[in-house]
């Protein structure tokens, strides 16, 4: 704490030169300067033009480092954020995040000296949301270093700052294309999905894995799909709403594989886990809350009009009109679900019969006791007693919250 005192009372000293007369706004007038002088000159600049670029940052972290108030933190951010130049390189750009790696740096390995505290957290935290939205693969080590921080938002956007469309470009473009980064990168998202309570980090990283090609990009997709089924089987599964762009993911990799043996596997998890959300929302109908029943009959509309007509070969409504359907009636007692298990047992198969996926994309279950081919899915066990709906919102919003407010301060 001492340490923090130090650096704050240093900071002021030096901060204070570099700030509007209304403490606590920093000063943008030389950098916007040279921002003009950038588009007016044709990006030509001098030295003392890069030296105002690294004051300006330099400046900006010092007063976020000792501001106190929350949304003067955020403005502070909005103000770095909204001077970053342009998405082509250019003098200007390229300085400017030259400088952001230096100083965002520095700074992380500052608070790294602090106490643990709400502070601490509330710094690394609004650190982490600038470096992501910078979207520089040159920022990429900062988020590195924090994807297994132990506060869920600040981990968050560190694994967004590593996955975002800037370092996927990147990894995948055909004069800089980097396997072993990609491969790094993978496999470093693959050691946090294992352990990650989140399902919105989970749902970034899975974004990651199926745009990046590579091999261990797909290892790491199909690991992700092996977490979520896992949570259906649990019951502990939350933001059903990812499973959608998941299984979306999936039926593009059935699509496009060339080995048979491949496709079988992928198809095999694809069922799986899509009859698990078709089984939770029916089994689920009285004990979960109305926020993962909305969500779960979200994921089976969106998937059957996204996905099974394309891999069946033919069109498919049957799953969407037999949900709206239950979502017309307003009590439990004049929901029939029944049309929704017809459909399940003909799409996924039963014991006894194998569904139209299998027979569509030949896989099927595993080995019954007698050796012979699986035709049903595995069934989910009864469901655990009500959650409060109230519970699951918030448990679904917490991570996202940084977003919505990296959106409005930055728009």
């Amino acid at each position: 704490m001492i340490q923090k005192r130090r650096w704050a009372a240093t900071a002021l000293l030096v901060a204070v030169l570099a700030i509007n007369p209304a403490f606590g706004v920093v000063s943008t007038r030389e950098i916007d300067a040279v921002r003009q002088k950038a588009l007016v000159d044709n990006d030509v600049l001098e030295d003392s033009d890069f030296e105002v670029i690294d004051a300006f940052w330099a400046a900006a972290i010092e007063e976020l480092f000792i501001s106190e108030d929350f949304s003067e933190i955020v403005n502070i951010r909005t103000e770095i954020f909204t001077r970053r130049g342009g998405p082509e390189p250019t003098q200007y750009s390229v300085s400017f995040i030259s400088s952001a790696k230096k100083h965002l740096k520095s700074a992380f390995e500052e608070v790294q000296k602090w106490d643990a505290d709400r502070r601490k957290t509330l710094i690394e935290r609004n650190l982490m949301i600038l470096t992501a939205q910078l979207e520089n693969a040159d920022l990429l080590e900062l988020g590195m270093q924090m994807l297994w921080h132990e506060n869920g938002i600040v981990r968050y956007w560190a694994v967004k700052s590593v996955t975002n469309s800037s370092i996927v470009g990147q990894l995948n473009a055909e004069l800089s294309s980097d396997a072993e980064l990609a491969t790094r990168i993978a496999t470093r998202l693959d050691t946090v999905a294992e352990k990650e309570t989140y399902p919105e980090i989970l749902d970034l990283i899975a974004g990651f894995a199926e745009q990046v090609n590579v091999p261990r990009a797909k290892q790491l997709l199909l690991k992700i799909v092996d977490l979520r089924t896992k949570a259906y089987e649990n019951w502990t599964v939350k933001y059903e709403r990812m499973d959608a762009e998941l299984l979306r993911f999936l039926g593009n990799e059935i699509l496009s594989e060339t080995s048979e043996q491949d496709k079988a596997v992928i198809s095999l998890k694809f069922a799986q886990l899509y009859s698990y959300v078709m089984q939770r929302y029916i089994l689920g109908a009285n004990t979960l809350s109305n926020v993962s029943k909305q969500q779960l009959a979200s994921v089976l509309v969106e998937v059957e009009q996204s996905v099974l007509d394309r891999l069946l070969g033919r069109p498919q409504s049957t799953i969407k009109k037999a949900v709206e359907k239950i979502l017309t009636k307003k009590t439990p007692e004049q929901k029939d679900y029944s049309t929704l298990e017809r459909e399940h047992d003909s799409l996924f198969g039963t014991p006894t019969r194998a569904g139209q996926l299998a027979a569509a994309l030949n896989f099927d279950y595993g080995k019954n006791p007698d050796d012979s081919p699986g035709t049903a899915p595995k069934k989910l066990g009864p469901p655990p007693e009500e959650q409060p709906e109230t519970e699951a919102a918030e448990s679904q919003s917490e991570a996202t919250e940084p977003e919505a407010e990296a959106a409005e301060t930055s728009g």
